[in-house]
């Protein structure tokens, strides 16, 4: 009852590993006092392991308030969420601990796997969970509360019966699925260190005289190395076999030797609890790519952080060298003004003239100066100046300057990052590989690394010294040993530490070579290839110099020889023995098939490539730099929407991760956003690629500069973090994924012409495939007699719109009288004097007063309005043209005061430009405008044709065909529509011209109307194609295309019928001259508007023959009788208005009433005009005579007209 432990070492199956590992359980009772087993609630304690979690289940001592058995503390230590490399894979055997302990009332629970227990390590402490912690445990059964409400004799039953459940739990249930051995069980809780004490010395079984852990358990990091001399039966060695895991994940399974020889390279054994995870720590990279160095001097090729310069660091490195004498003052030392008076001394006679520190900032912009000013300035170690080897510790400083190499300068904005994580760590490590130049073999690459004071804190190369290089890649380094030196602190003379030494690493031309160096916690190594070496820090010195917690960690590196060096990865750390095997088998495969460029890329970049020039003969210039811009979608944050696409990307990203980002690496930026961004409905608006949208042509844009994004690999643009800040841009991320539509567009100008002409080449990507366009718009400078002529045509357009007007507003009002009087009766046939009335009236007449509405007056004033627009344009177009010039010429390219001198001018061309772009559109706008204005007016022109029969021929064929064109539109449309769905449903996936139906149509259109278009019929082999095609062209042209030819055509006979069978049918010149004849003799007679005249005749008069007197009517229409006359005497030469003597089947000659009215009317009217002259005559003779007799004449009349 006062607790226990329990231990047991465990191996569970990668997969199906789990279950309850021991339990204790007691019976129940039932009201009855029988015992009863029901599973679960008859448990004690339970201790489990396995699948998510290791975790202890224990009862408390107390019960709820209606007497039920409280569930006690519960602990559980998510394994599952460990770093990978501590989790169980059933590889090697873990030691696992579980204790209960009632008298700790804050800890009552504890696990320990692999020594670690919680409640004591933070390693283990940050995956616990715990619950119920708050009530106190039961260490055994007979401390429950349950029990305690038992009688004595039911209280020893229950513990009489009570039971112990190995490797599963009451009842039966949840057994366990492992290997286990050496299970324990203490009746007491054991101490941490006791339990440490047994996973270190547990004995293995199978070999008592040794530990089970270092047999057959786990492995602590440092401990994970392969046996580099291995060799199996066939040869093969550990990195034989790390290759051959890609393809046969068992291949180590059939080999016991190669697993137990190449932990690393069959991942064979499993890492302890705790273990370091320091190899798990992601590293900066120095150069974004293989670099290729060749020896710019004795001391080989600089290059330093891209924050600062190889000026400021010369300049730090001659005012920090050291002041022994100072440094000797301080430090409490003896007759140091001797001492100091000797080192200057040796300084001078090893050659050196300038040594003292000095202060050269003022001298930091003029080169010359500065090295003058540093002159041979060198740092020297304290104890070091009568052993000459010691002076090549450091580098001179003006040497920093002359040795630098600009291509080699990395980007350190990392650096902070990794310097404090190396100074919390006091290690840090650099890995690279390596490649010699030369054929011979040289020890190189031999390396200086200098921090922000300016002197050596660690360098690479031959055993106690550093050997010059020659200006060849024939090197002159043919040291056998190859050491790591690390340089002690000021305080101990910046002496050498004792190195770390290799012997016969020589490399040369064709061969990779794995180096890593670096500082550890208790003392520094050197790893080459499969060799390794270390030192433990001088116990007579205080080790190496601190290291920095920022960037100032290291500003330069001096690379000694010819070599071709993979990026470097600096770390904040130094990598456990299984990292960097890792490392070197997972990187080896690619780093064999990199080789170097024929030209490397200092050569490439000095490289001076003729240019071909010629003179420019075309009538066009380019006024300004060509511009890239793109529009946006915003990041659809919920993901691709659909639950395959999501499934998709993150079966991609899964599979990355497993490859690329395996322990001991890792990929914290590797996301699922960086495999595939899915595009959200809103468009982007926030900063991008450093820059904010420009608002172009009513969208936003960003906008750069065609020759930054393809001449460029990589631009400085100020960050999207934090724009104070900038950030290396890779310049083929412009364009990507969210970019859902681009444009390439330049402004040009012809002098010769005064045209301003802006090219777009515009690229679509949203349906799935990228569609380019291009189109070309000109704003054109009217001047001199281009302008002239272009007035004029344009005032007569003006003009004529507006006579139409007013012939509009003129026949309206006439219309409207018209239908106020409609009075007179008619004497003429009013069916011929219609038809005739039509043609007469072919530019006084506007026809039926139905289509003399007001509203017909909108199309001459919009007509009237748009040409005097356009007017408006041409008249300003110069002054526009000259204005846009003038800015863009006016703009100061060659500005270069401050960093962002490039953004402004960027800024205020993309200002000009576009309102550039926003003047060619309005004018392309206007010249739309103008296009459809003039369509409108043409078909004005053909609506007119229809006045004249002869002329009329497209409006009346039109007009009879209308039915049966409507219902062939109706049967075409269903065939198309259909034709094109079935090729799009079929071929879309595979032809660009029907991707979607629109295309589709537009490829079947084109196709029937030139036959067979891209619808061709040989030279495919599918015959579904074939069989399509063909039905198509059948259908569509054979049938279709026929069918609405002989719809008009049958239409056009029948009209062209119609007006050969009409009577007054004339030619359209005979119409024009009797047009000009009526109109003469109308503005001679006065007669009245032809539109009244026809209102009259044709709504008012009920006869079907009319005489003069009947076209008067109250005096609204012809004024006398005498000018009515006039009017039916100029109409009476036409035959067809005078009446035809009528034929019968029978008898030739049939007179009928009408016949007898006609002639009745006519012999009235020849009476008429018989009195009129009678009167006229007698009136002469004598006028009172006259008058009688023409009151009796007109009597005799009256009587007549009655009979």
């Amino acid at each position: 009852n006062s607790g226990f432990t329990v231990s047991a070492w465990l191996k569970f199956d990668v997969n199906i590993g789990h279950g309850y590992h021991m339990a204790r359980a007691m019976p129940l009772f039932d009201p009855n006092g029988d015992v009863v087993w029901e599973g679960w609630a008859n448990y004690c304690w339970m201790l489990y392991a396995g699948s998510d979690y290791t975790a202890v289940y224990t009862k408390s001592t107390e019960l709820d308030a209606g007497g039920i058995q409280l569930e006690g503390p519960l602990l559980r230590v998510l394994d599952k969420q460990a770093p990978e490399s501590w989790q169980f894979q059933g590889k090697s055997y873990r030691h696992v601990v579980w204790s209960v302990d009632p008298s700790n009332i804050d800890a009552p629970l504890r696990v320990c796997i692999d020594g670690v227990c919680t409640g004591s390590d933070d390693s283990i402490d940050k995956y616990v969970r715990k619950t119920n912690f708050a009530l106190p445990a039961a260490a055994d059964c007979g401390q429950t509360g349950i029990m305690k409400t038992y009688d004595s004799a039911r209280q020893e039953l229950a513990v009489n019966e009570s039971r112990i459940y190995l490797n599963r739990r009451p009842l039966d249930d949840w057994p366990m699925t492992t290997w286990q051995t050496n299970s324990k069980y203490f009746d007491r809780v054991l101490t941490d260190s006791e339990v440490k004490k047994i996973f270190e010395s547990d004995p293995d079984p199978e070999y008592p005289s040794k530990s089970l852990r270092t047999e057959r358990g786990c492995r602590f990091g440092s401990e994970m190395k392969d046996d580099r001399t291995f060799r199996d039966e066939f040869g093969n060695d550990c990195e034989w076999y790390f290759m051959s895991r890609i393809d046969d994940p068992y291949v180590c399974l059939r080999s016991v030797r190669a697993a137990a020889a190449c932990p690393v390279a069959c991942g064979s054994a499993e890492t302890c609890w705790g273990s370091s995870q320091e190899s798990e720590q992601q590293g900066s990279s120095i150069w974004p790519m293989q670099m290729e160095f060749r020896s710019k001097g004795k001391w080989g090729t600089t290059c330093v952080g891209k924050s600062t310069t190889p000026e400021r660091e010369a300049i730090a490195c001659a005012k920090n060298m050291p002041n022994w004498e100072a440094q000797c003052e301080q430090s409490g030392g003896q007759d140091c003004e001797a001492k100091g008076k000797n080192w200057i001394a040796n300084c001078k006679s090893a050659g050196y003239q300038d040594c003292e520190a000095k202060d050269c900032s003022e001298f930091e912009n003029d080169r010359t100066a500065l090295l003058d000013c540093l002159g041979d300035r060198t740092w020297m170690p304290r104890d070091g100046v009568e052993d000459d080897i010691a002076w090549d510790i450091f580098l001179p400083c003006r040497q920093i300057i002359e040795l630098h190499e600009p291509t080699c300068d990395w980007d350190d904005s990392k650096l902070d990052e990794i310097a404090a994580a190396a100074n919390a760590s006091q290690s840090w490590s650099i890995n690279f590989w390596v490649e010699g130049l030369s054929s011979t073999g040289c020890l190189e690459p031999q390396v200086r690394l200098i921090n922000d004071k300016g002197g050596t804190f660690a360098l690479l190369g031959g055993i106690g010294r550093l050997i010059p290089d020659g200006a060849t890649p024939s090197c002159n380094a043919q040291e056998e040993w190859y050491t790591l030196d690390l340089i002690s602190q000021e305080i101990d003379g910046y002496k050498r530490l004792p190195p770390c030494e290799l012997v016969g690493n020589k490399i040369k031309s064709g061969s990779k070579h794995f180096v890593l160096f670096g500082q550890t916690k208790d003392g520094y190594q050197l790893n080459f290839n499969s060799n390794s070496v270390s030192e433990k820090i001088d116990s007579s010195t205080r080790g190496p110099q601190p290291i920095s917690a920022d960037k100032g960690f290291l500003r330069v590196i001096n690379v000694i020889g010819s070599v071709r060096l993979s990026p470097w990865i600096v770390q904040g750390s130094f990598p456990e023995p299984s990292a960097i095997a890792n490392m070197e088998y997972a990187q080896r495969p690619v780093q064999e098939k990199k080789r170097g460029p024929t030209m490397p890329l200092q050569e490439q970049l000095r490289q001076e490539i003729p240019r071909d020039t010629s003179s420019f003969t075309e009538k066009l210039m380019l006024l300004g730099p060509p511009l890239i811009q793109q529009t946006r979608s915003a990041e659809d944050l919920a993901g691709c929407g659909q639950y395959f696409e999501n499934n998709i990307v993150q079966a991609v990203l899964s599979r990355g991760q497993q490859i690329q980002c395996a322990s001991p690496f890792t990929c914290p930026g590797y996301t699922a956003r960086k495999v595939y961004t899915c595009a959200g409905s809103d468009e982007l608006s926030s900063p991008f690629f450093g820059a904010q949208p420009e608002m172009i042509d009513g969208q936003k844009q960003y906008v750069e500069f065609l020759a930054s994004i393809a001449d460029s690999e990589v631009l400085s643009r100020p960050s999207e973090e934090d724009p104070s800040v900038d950030a290396i841009m890779e310049t083929g991320n412009f364009i990507d994924i969210l970019t859902s539509s681009a444009a390439i567009t330049a402004l040009f100008y012809s002098n010769d012409y005064g045209i301003l002409t802006q090219l777009t080449v515009q690229f679509d990507t949203q349906q799935g495939r990228v569609k380019a366009s291009a189109s070309v718009k000109h704003l054109l400078a009217y001047t001199g007699d281009g302008l002239t002529v272009s007035l004029v045509c344009l005032m007569l357009c003006i003009i004529l719109a507006c006579n139409n007007g007013a012939i509009t507003v003129r026949h309206w009002l006439q219309e409207r009288k018209v239908r106020e009087s409609r009075r007179t009766k008619v004497g003429m046939r009013a069916s011929q004097w219609d038809a005739h009335a039509t043609h007469v009236q072919l530019l006084d007449d506007p026809g039926d007063h139905q289509h003399h509405d007001i509203v017909w007056l909108i199309f001459p004033i919009l007509n009237a309005v748009m040409f005097s627009l356009l007017m408006w344009t041409r008249l300003t177009s110069a002054s526009d043209v000259d204005q846009l010039l003038g800015k863009l010429t006016s703009l100061s390219w060659e500005a270069n005061d401050g960093d962002d001198a490039w953004l402004t001018v960027k800024q205020d061309y993309v200002g000009v430009y576009s309102e550039v772009a926003s003047y060619i559109g309005t004018n392309h706008l206007i010249d739309t405008l103008f296009l459809i204005t003039a369509i409108n007016v043409l078909v004005r022109i053909l609506q007119a044709t229809s006045a004249h029969p002869r002329i009329a021929l497209i409006t009346k064929t039109l007009v009879v065909a209308m039915s049966d064109l409507v219902h062939f539109v109706i049967l075409f449309a269903l065939v198309f529509v259909g034709l094109a769905t079935i090729g799009t449903w079929k071929f879309g996936h595979e032809r660009a011209d029907m991707k979607d139906e629109i295309s589709t149509m537009m490829t079947m259109f084109d196709a029937m109307i030139g036959p067979p278009g891209a619808l061709e019929l040989g030279g495919e082999e599918d015959w579904l194609y074939l069989g399509f095609t063909l039905t198509f062209h059948i259908i569509c042209f054979l049938f279709m295309l026929n069918f609405i030819l002989a719809i008009i055509i049958d239409s056009y006979t029948q009209v062209i019928k119609q007006v050969r069978d009409s009577d007054a049918e004339l030619d359209i010149f005979t119409d024009f001259f009797a047009i000009v004849a009526t109109e003469f003799h109308r503005r001679r007679h006065k007669w009245p508007p032809h539109a009244e005249v026809l209102e009259h005749v044709k709504n008012t008069l009920t006869q079907e023959l009319v005489t003069a007197e009947h076209l008067c009517w109250d005096g609204a229409c012809f004024r006398s009788v005498e000018v009515a006359e006039s009017f039916m005497n100029f109409y009476q030469k036409y035959s067809w208005l005078t009446p035809e003597p009528s034929e019968d089947e029978d008898d030739k000659t049939k007179v009928n009433l009408d016949d007898l009215a006609m002639y009745h009317c006519l012999t009235l009217q020849k009476l008429e005009q018989i009195a009129r002259f009678a009167k006229a005559d007698r009136a002469e003779d004598d006028p009172a005579q006259a008058t009688n007799g023409s009151s009796n004449l007109r009597q005799n009349l009256d009587t007549l007209r009655t009979l």
